[in-house]
């Protein structure tokens, strides 16, 4: 089982979705009743980053699970569970620095990662698989959360805030101008409601953080208006679509068809774009959590 070939399988079920009209990433909630929507390991708790998050959003909206919890066979069966016979097993990945042992599963296998074009350390690509626990028996069901009655924009208010980004409102085009470094919204009162603005908020924002000065990312993208551009409003369409599953928000994003025929067109020409940009989204949200103050006490600590 090589590294392309997992590229390829990705790529197509994507594809064969944005061919309905239909982008798993978006409401991810809707898709695993009242549970959370970022996608977790079932036995450990932490969450999947990344392309992972995209791949079992897809796997949880094409096949219906109550839960966005995972683990590998391995880890369901140490917990005393086992799964369905006849069940199949989502693919995920994990990258690890080169020479670096995976302790809790030897069953992944392992490509070396050829698509990086940046200086950071060469890592290997390790390929798992993982099961939804809803097709496993013997496990209790996974725990939900308390049913949250707070209000998630004072939170998403305080977040964004904390990034300081300049933004200006006014007008009816949202968008992101690299030139002036400014990021320039409608009117709060111009959207559906609260959450559709804060969604739209942190998608301007995640190309905030593509900036020269922050990840000089906007500009190794073609310039705007040309197809190749639609591969960074796919980074900000994915890490705005990780932020809103982080912070609750549940507002939907308005794209461009143009967008969506662009994505088509990209994603079958390129079978490692998707996974790039997945990555790009993935630095460009940890940016921003990065500026929150928790993350600076941190630091000082």
């Amino acid at each position: 089982m090589d590294k392309k070939s997992i590229h390829e399988q990705v790529t197509d079920s994507i594809l064969a979705l944005l061919e309905k009209g239909t982008l798993p990433w978006r409401r991810p909630w809707q898709s695993s009743g009242t549970g959370p929507a970022v996608p977790a390991n079932g036995i450990s708790k932490r969450p999947y980053h990344g392309i992972n998050r995209v791949i079992l959003w897809t796997s949880t909206l094409v096949a219906g699970y109550p839960t966005h919890a995972w683990a590998t066979y391995k880890q369901i069966q140490e917990a005393g569970g086992q799964v369905r016979k006849g069940e199949k097993g989502t693919r995920v990945m994990l990258y690890r620095p080169l020479g670096a042992n995976d302790e809790n599963d030897s069953t992944g296998s392992e490509e070396q990662e050829s698509d990086r074009k940046d200086a950071r350390p060469a890592r290997i690509a390790r390929v798992f698989t993982v099961f939804n626990l809803a097709q496993c028996d013997g496990l209790a069901a996974p725990e939900q959360p308390e049913t949250v009655t707070a209000d998630p924009i004072p939170a998403a208010r305080e977040f964004l805030a904390n990034v300081n980004a300049q933004v200006r409102h006014g007008g009816d085009r949202a968008c992101y101008m690299p030139s002036l470094d400014v990021i320039q919204l409608p009117a709060p009162d111009a959207f559906t409601n609260a959450e559709a603005y804060y969604a739209t908020s942190c998608h301007e924002h995640c190309h905030w953080t593509g900036h020269k000065s922050r990840l000089s990312r906007v500009e190794k993208w073609a310039p705007f208006g040309s197809e190749a551009y639609a591969c960074e409003e796919l980074v900000a369409e994915l890490g705005a679509a990780f932020l809103c599953a982080e912070l609750s928000i549940k507002g939907e994003l308005e794209h461009h068809a143009s967008y969506l025929q662009n994505w088509l067109t990209v994603l079958k020409q390129d079978k490692t774009a998707l996974f790039r940009a997945a990555a790009d989204a993935s630095r460009a949200t940890e940016f921003l959590h990065s500026l929150q103050p928790a993350a600076n006490a941190n630091r000082a600590a």
